[in-house]
């Protein structure tokens, strides 16, 4: 069962009535962000760099390096020729995948620039000590980095980079069709196409072009909502792994294992399948609040799996189940009481990462419950072992433990009903 995903990717922090929240949807009605939104995002084709973290990721301080690719070679001419049509391509499209930006392709304003100045009666003298009368891409090899970078001197092109001997980068700038406030399914489906486009288009080019690559702010926002739905999902599964190792090293049961699995599965998939029913969508608040929700839908069954196994030797299931129920059903009750009190009180706050949280809080409790006292206390009643592996080698610590459980029965006994 899955969440679907978050039609606003923005959550709000404040209810619909709060008037800094009436604010936040006033001013998306407004021109500029409407234009905004209509010109999609920013995207960049990258040529000369590699996409890599040299940094370290234990020390912030350590940030990662530029990494420049040596396979591109911007000065042969068939790389020139290859960027200049990648350029009219993309210029030139259906705009189903990319829109060029105005002054956004160097090769292509590189080509302008010689042409404007190869008829000029008086041209830079940039161009005439460093282009020798070339009036067009490509240029020859040999007078290429020197030509681009008095281009790019003179007019001060935000995608060249380089050393003042070669031209180390070349960005072309476009716009795709979503932006960071598009529908996450949107997002996704931009991004797909745009990484398909640029890996067929990567498959066509010259050894010189390199391994260029698409990079956008909005695809970083895109992203990070994507990993942050896999880890939600994620999480539950370790989470349920964790759990059963935990109980089986402890219980050194099999049966009482795949017990506790079987009843952390149930308050995983109860809770989320209310949560669904309730509208509920996956988005960045939604992921944080789930990963909560296993911590906590793991908790009360862990402590029933214990109690189950701690009279030493051959007890019957009925008896144990008797033990565990009498020791350990009045603690969790009353953490689970406390815990939805808490989250009563917090369903009346402003903030809605609290409400949502106070939710999550009550509906995982509700099911903890149900999964620990119904699902795992029964089916440890019907079918549960009568005995599990001693924990100790040692005789007297089997007594002690037995000695303890018949202690705390007598004084159950003898309180009055």
């Amino acid at each position: 069962m899955l969440f679907p995903p978050r039609a606003d990717p923005a959550p709000p922090f404040l209810p619909k009535s709060n008037r800094y929240e009436a604010h936040r949807h006033w001013s998306f009605k407004l021109l500029s962000k409407v234009i905004i939104a209509g010109n999609g995002g920013k995207v960049s084709l990258v040529f000369g760099l590699t996409p890599t973290d040299t940094g370290s990721h234990l020390n912030p301080r350590d940030p990662s390096k530029i990494v420049f690719d040596p396979t591109f070679v911007p000065s042969e001419q068939a790389t020139q020729v290859y960027l200049l049509d990648l350029c009219n391509k993309v210029y030139s499209g259906d705009r189903k995948i990319l829109k060029m930006m105005k002054d956004s392709c160097p090769m292509r304003e590189f080509g302008d620039w010689l042409h404007e100045q190869s008829q000029s009666s008086n041209p830079l003298e940039a161009y005439s000590s460093s282009c020798e009368g070339a009036d067009s891409v490509p240029v020859p090899s040999d007078v290429f980095d020197s030509c681009m970078i008095a281009f790019d001197e003179s007019t001060s092109d935000e995608g060249i980079v380089h050393d003042g001997e070669a031209v180390k980068v070349l960005a072309i700038r476009g716009q795709s069709n979503a932006t960071l406030w598009s529908p996450f399914a949107e997002q996704a489906e931009d991004w797909h196409a745009v990484e398909a486009w640029t890996e067929n288009e990567k498959s066509n080019a010259p050894a010189g072009a390199g391994g260029f690559f698409q990079t956008s702010f909005d695809s970083w926002v895109y992203d990070t909502l994507r990993n942050m739905r896999v880890s939600a999902y994620t999480s539950s599964a370790i989470a349920l792994a964790c759990a059963s190792a935990m109980i089986l090293l402890t219980s050194r049961s099999v049966t009482v294992m795949l017990f506790s699995a079987v009843s952390i599965a149930y308050v995983l998939a109860a809770s989320s399948a209310c949560l669904i029913g309730l509208g509920w969508t996956l988005g960045l608040f939604e992921s944080v609040l789930f990963s909560l929700l296993i911590g906590i839908g793991c908790d009360f069954v862990l402590h029933f799996g214990h109690a189950y196994t701690l009279p030493p030797g051959v007890v019957s299931k009925e008896e144990r189940t008797r033990r565990a129920l009498m020791h350990m059903g009045p603690s969790v009750l009353g953490s689970a009481f406390t815990t939805m009190s808490t989250g009563i009180i917090m369903m009346f706050t402003t903030n809605l990462f609290s409400r949502k949280f106070a939710l999550i809080l009550a509906m995982t409790i509700l099911h903890s419950a149900i999964g620990s006292f119904v699902v795992f206390l029964v089916l440890c009643d019907c079918i549960g072992p009568s005995s599990t592996c001693s924990r100790g080698s040692e005789r007297q610590k089997a007594v002690v433990s037995e000695e303890r459980i018949v202690t705390f029965d007598k004084s159950i006994q003898k309180r009055p009903l």
